[in-house]
């Protein structure tokens, strides 16, 4: 993970606060339920038998969570 700096936050970054209708907090904002849409998504068009006309590739990355070790995908 990130390093997160107490004194750059208002609040306690590592501490779930809810304040006036928002949520303070490391990870209280994150992109993956994209991620499962996707997924969802790619499962029941194969449930219901979908066959495209070319190969369908779903790639995921967890790059914000630490060092990118490699950039290379073979397709």
């Amino acid at each position: 993970m990130v390093e997160a700096r107490r004194e750059d936050w208002s609040v306690d970054p590592f501490q779930f606060i809810e304040k006036d209708g928002f949520f303070y907090g490391r990870g209280t904002q994150d992109m993956k339920e994209g991620d499962a849409i996707l997924v969802e998504s790619f499962l029941r068009l194969k449930r219901e038998g979908f066959v495209p006309d070319r190969d369908l590739i779903l790639a995921l990355t967890a790059t914000e969570e630490g060092e990118i070790t490699t950039a290379s995908i073979g397709c």
